[in-house]
């Protein structure tokens, strides 16, 4: 029996790391703290919001606080309005070259989206520093060959957890390729440095990224994609670093990561490849497990996927007989349960509300 192990939000918060809703403390924090590398999204807040320095203060001290103590935010992160209405805003507003005012149009809102991505993205990757994923730990130890993970995180807690399996017994823990087939076209897979790590011919293990991933740095112009499998790295397009953020044909690299937005683009080449794989996963698996995956209103193109590949699926199966599908997820949640039960009407689903551990367990 083959699984797809279907992971959101949730499953990162597992192992400490933030939730959709607290990403607000983390863009409020590079604002207060980096004001100026952040000018265009600050004047953003402060024009269209009437956002108050002492609540943006506040909201900064909130995200050191989680970081010290990994205690979960509900309330402070609402200083800020919702995240995902926000982007999806500016989102709607380039694209019908729509204006909020003076100084926030055109370019200056593809500015300004820039730096609110940039800001939520250096939040995952200081929320995920020197923290040891023991959790995807145990999922990765679990899984058997065949088995798949499909992701809508951007954080590399699951190739941390791949790393260190295939490090174990490894004489000084050194490696010199990499089991991580991220199933997009051509991806070239590296190491901290930059050196090639190729992927090595047996016991690989698919893990797919729908919205991208922070260790993914893509050129606009030869279309190469490199997928570091050691670390995460936030480029800045307007202050490359020489020798480290430039694709070997000479032209600035970008990260591919899809912000949390009613309007999602997928038009990248890698992205497609990357969802293609997706649903012939979940075609073919025996089992789906969703850990920590609320099946957010703005992922309907996610909603579109797991149908076409529910159908085809029972299309092909023996008449009678279902695919399993175990949703994961912590403490009781009706909403969440008639969403999956809406969706997945031609199936049968089992629901664990003790969260990704006790499933695991």
């Amino acid at each position: 029996m083959t699984t797809v192990y279907f992971l959101g939000a949730g499953a990162s918060a597992a192992d400490d790391l933030p939730l959709t809703n607290e990403l607000n403390l983390a863009i409020v924090h590079a604002l207060v703290n980096y004001e100026e590398s952040y000018s265009r999204l600050s004047q953003y807040y402060k024009t269209l919001y009437g956002i108050r320095r002492a609540d943006m203060k506040k909201a900064a001290a909130s995200w050191q606080a989680f970081l010290e103590t990994r205690q979960h935010e509900f309330v402070t992160p609402k200083l800020l309005p919702n995240v995902v209405e926000t982007l999806s805003l500016i989102d709607l507003a380039i694209a019908q070259d729509a204006s909020f005012g003076e100084h926030l149009s055109g370019a200056a809102l593809l500015g300004v989206r820039n730096e609110m991505t940039r800001a939520i993205a250096f939040g995952v990757k200081e929320a995920g520093l020197r923290r040891q994923p023991k959790m995807t730990r145990k999922l990765i130890e679990r899984m058997k060959p065949g088995d798949a993970v499909i992701s809508t995180n951007w954080d590399v807690l699951v190739e941390r957890a791949i790393t260190y399996y295939a490090r174990k017994g490894k004489r000084g823990g050194r490696l010199r390729e990499t089991t991580i087939d991220f199933g997009a076209v051509d991806a070239r897979t590296v190491n901290w440095a930059g050196k090639d790590r190729p992927l090595a011919a047996q016991g690989r293990r698919k893990v797919l990224k729908l919205h991208g991933s922070l260790n993914w740095f893509y050129c606009a112009r030869c279309g190469e994609l490199y997928a570091n499998v050691d670390m995460p790295w936030i480029l800045d397009p307007e202050h490359p670093r020489p020798n480290y953020d430039y694709c070997h044909c000479g032209v600035p690299l970008r990260n591919i990561m899809i912000a949390p937005s009613y309007v999602k683009e997928y038009g990248n080449a890698h992205l497609q490849s990357v969802w293609r794989h997706a649903t012939k996963q979940l075609r073919e698996a025996d089992r789906w497990v969703f850990v920590g995956y609320s099946l957010p209103s703005d992922d309907y193109h996610i909603r579109g996927m797991l149908l076409r590949a529910l159908s085809a699926k029972l299309d092909c199966m023996e008449r009678g007989k279902q695919p399993a599908i175990d949703v994961v997820h912590h403490g009781p949640d009706d909403a969440l349960a008639s969403r999956y039960s809406d969706l997945f009407r031609r199936a049968t689903i089992r629901f664990f509300d003790q969260g990704m551990g006790g499933y695991l367990a």
